[in-house]
């Protein structure tokens, strides 16, 4: 869906919409989360209506044709096939199917090859219908703009949307958090996925539960994250530069609306995969016993800090973590 709606709508054609674009000197980003997906546009501040003319454009008038279903589903139906001969790609989705088995955060990031092949241009244009509407939308503008200007600009927008099927009750945000997304059951027991390949290369993930997006805990994991992740992270000191067990080693922190999950990822020789497993483990049991050393600790807190500041430094940047937030 969300490929197709920047292909062309029913005012412009590929060509028209691909020149506008360019005249304005911008480009149309998408948005691809576990939570949401959308657009962004970047652009001088003075081109913020036309670029908005055309966000609009896209977001309400795509017009979708069958030789575009038909190239996208090809090329959809083939990168879920692909993930089946990268084993970092499909130990992670594994991983996060045994942490979130009862939830959407479970499901395969490209989804399924039958839902795929089943897709009609009769159903996406029921689903475009149904997910992009204006009272279940988050708009970030920033930069060098009157606010109350933009947001009356924006009115002449949405309250010209035409709706299409249900029409849902407001605030939209507490239907589609208590709907369509349930809250995320807590693991009570260990879950563990294997899947056998003729590989030279086992990856192994092991996972575990954290803490959703606004929770004050996030703040804690990234630091947690940047201590034991990374060339100078204890994990990747102790795996890799002192025992040589594994080609790569990194850990994970992801902390998504509703859940999120902290894990280390692995890829080694499948003769060192046990080995590497309850290294890891115990590993992560050390740091619920002991401190880590100030050293650490102060690098990590730079680190995460430095991030921040150089992740923050556009317009556009500023714009996206509004809106995750939101």
């Amino acid at each position: 869906l969300q490929r197709l709606m920047v292909k062309q709508t029913f005012n412009r054609s590929a060509e028209q919409l691909a020149l506008e674009i360019e005249t304005l000197g911008t480009s149309i980003g998408r948005i691809s989360t576990d939570d949401s997906f959308g657009f962004s546009v970047g652009g001088l501040s003075h081109n913020l209506p036309y670029a908005m003319d055309v966000l609009f454009d896209v977001l309400t008038n795509p017009r979708f044709t069958a030789d575009q279903l038909e190239r996208e589903v090809e090329a959809h139906l083939s990168a879920i096939a692909g993930v089946q001969d990268q084993t970092s790609t499909l130990a992670l989705q594994l991983a996060r199917g045994s942490m979130f088995p009862e939830h959407p955060y479970g499901l395969p990031e490209l989804g399924f090859s039958v839902v795929v092949q089943n897709l009609t241009l009769g159903r996406l244009e029921e689903h475009h219908v149904d997910v992009v509407r204006p009272e279940a939308m988050v708009l970030t503008v920033v930069g060098d703009v009157d606010a109350q200007a933009v947001h009356d600009f924006v009115r002449l927008y949405t309250d010209a949307w035409k709706l299409g099927g249900e029409v849902l009750p407001a605030p939209a945000s507490e239907f589609y958090s208590k709907q369509r997304f349930p809250t995320v059951p807590r693991l009570l027991d260990d879950r563990e996925q294997e899947v056998q390949k003729d590989r030279a290369q086992t990856a192994l993930v092991l996972g575990w539960q954290t803490v959703e997006r606004t929770h004050p805990d996030t703040v804690p994991l990234d630091v947690l994250q940047a201590i034991t992740g990374g060339l100078c992270g204890t994990f990747f000191e102790e795996i890799r530069t002192r025992r040589g067990l594994a080609y790569q080693v990194a850990t994970l922190d992801v902390s998504d609306a509703m859940g999120g999950w902290f894990g280390a990822f692995g890829a080694c020789s499948p003769d060192s995969a046990e080995v590497v497993k309850e290294l890891v483990t115990k590993l992560v049991e050390d740091l619920t016993e002991e401190a880590p050393a100030e050293s650490d600790l102060e690098r990590a807190r730079n680190y995460v800090a430095g991030a921040w500041s150089v992740g923050l430094q556009t317009n556009l940047a500023r714009s996206g973590l509004l809106g995750a937030l939101e």
